[in-house]
């Protein structure tokens, strides 16, 4: 049938020489006989029908069948071969060991461990993990399956391998293993929009800011000692990163005078490093080899970089003219990552080729996004590695040392900068 036809064909399948297809435009399935052309509606009254199949048990195919028998001979797939026999095949990014019949997925789980990005999808309430070294780039979410429901925010700890997130809508801070087991709410007590996460996995504090009650909080990373870290002066507070070997943070502000600040790990030495053409700075991303520090604004659509100084601003992406709407960013190696709401896919650029390209699709809400790197990775140790810095309860670092600090409404013994007042209540509730 040609264009001519008045028809809107979406659906199409053949049976004992007719045409079915299912048509939007007549809002009707429909039939062609093929032997003398004659076309007839068959069902009509329909709004938007869409794939069409036909089923008729008598001409069902019977008899042997290779994989059927061979089955249990492949650990994953059985795919049929053109001119008779089968295949073993594996899931996508995973390698047929030698034998030609078993997936190898000890060398999967080995490789997608070492270099892997995670991001949260709000309106799916999942956390997708992508292997960074797998072939073909599986984009798999985690089996978190409790206490997620949009979730924002997500950091991971790899000494312990678990995964943090914020989810605003059931106003939680939670973490788990990427199987979903041993979950754990860290914070929901006074929590209203936690937007961003960052972990101090060698001194073993999460951070958070919170721009429902304008502050930065501190508690250890099992959610215990939380504490009020930068409560003055800020007033919306959207996006958080550390740089633990120089024991630095950096945070934006979405308040009426919007600005990029930083500190001190401990709150110390603050002071303001942009402060002029922001709108919206969603996400921070550094690059510790050459000092400086990406954002994305979700406002102007750009992402930008200054040095650690403030100095030196670059405009590296605008991307309105691409009619992109950037949410979350991430620094890997030389290559920024980036989540995108106008095209519900997570892209990737090379800041040294200039060249990009769309890493993950059919995402519909891709949140903050983050990298984890093991060779990379800061180790070592800080002044509050060991022993806890000699704190009671939070030990946070600074440049040239470290502070304690007790939980919120608790003191420090007077005379005594290590010790928390005892009889005095030690936590808040969670």
């Amino acid at each position: 049938m040609s264009s001519t036809a008045d028809i809107h064909p979406f659906g199409l399948t053949l049976y004992q020489g007719m045409l079915y297809w299912t048509d939007w435009k007549n809002q009707c399935i429909s039939r062609l006989d093929l032997s003398n052309g004659n076309k007839k509606m068959i069902i009509t009254g329909l709004k938007k029908p869409m794939d069409i199949h036909l089923y008729d048990s008598s001409v069902t195919i019977s008899g042997p069948h290779p994989c059927a028998i061979n089955r249990r001979l492949c650990s994953d797939l059985c795919l049929l071969k053109p001119y008779g026999g089968y295949q073993c095949a594996c899931p996508t990014g995973i390698f047929l060991k030698p034998d030609g019949r078993t997936c190898d997925y000890v060398m999967y789980n080995k490789k997608s461990s070492d270099h892997f990005m995670l991001f949260a999808e709000a309106n799916a309430g999942e956390i997708y993990k992508v292997p960074l070294d797998i072939t073909d780039t599986p984009c798999e979410p985690l089996a978190i399956r409790d206490n997620i429901s949009r979730p924002v925010a997500v950091d991971y700890d790899s000494v312990e391998g678990k995964v943090y997130w914020t989810d605003v809508t059931l106003k939680q801070i939670v973490r788990s293993y990427p199987n979903g087991s041993d979950l754990e709410v860290l914070a929901s007590h006074n929590v209203t929009n936690p937007d961003a996460i960052a972990i101090d996995w060698i001194g073993r504090n999460l951070y958070w800011t919170d721009a429902g009650t304008n502050r930065i909080e501190v508690s250890r990373l099992d959610g215990s000692f939380r504490t009020s870290l930068i409560t003055a002066n800020v007033d919306l507070p959207r996006a958080i990163i550390l740089d633990i070997e120089a024991r630095k943070m950096y945070w934006s502000d979405w308040g009426f005078s919007p600005k990029i600040e930083k500190s001190n790990m401990d709150g110390t030495d603050r002071t303001t490093i942009v402060s002029s053409g922001l709108m919206w700075v969603n996400s921070l991303a550094l690059d510790f080899k050459k000092k400086l520090l990406y954002w994305c604004d979700a406002r102007l659509d750009l992402i930008e970089r200054v040095d650690l100084q403030g100095n030196n601003r670059v405009v590296v992406l605008n991307l309105p003219k691409y009619h992109h709407h950037p949410f979350g960013l991430a620094l890997y190696q030389e290559t920024l990552f980036w989540t995108d709401w106008s095209t519900q896919s997570v892209h990737k650029y090379n800041i040294t080729s200039t060249t990009s390209e769309v890493v993950v699709y059919g995402m519909s809400r891709p949140m903050e996004i983050h990298m984890y790197d093991y060779n990379t990775i800061t180790t070592g140790t800080t002044n509050c590695s060991h022993l806890n810095g000699g704190c009671s309860h939070i030990c946070l670092p600074n440049p040239t040392g470290h502070r304690c600090f007790c939980p919120e409404g608790v003191r420090l013994k007077p005379g005594d900068q290590f010790t928390c007042q005892v009889g005095k209540k030690q936590d808040i509730a969670k």
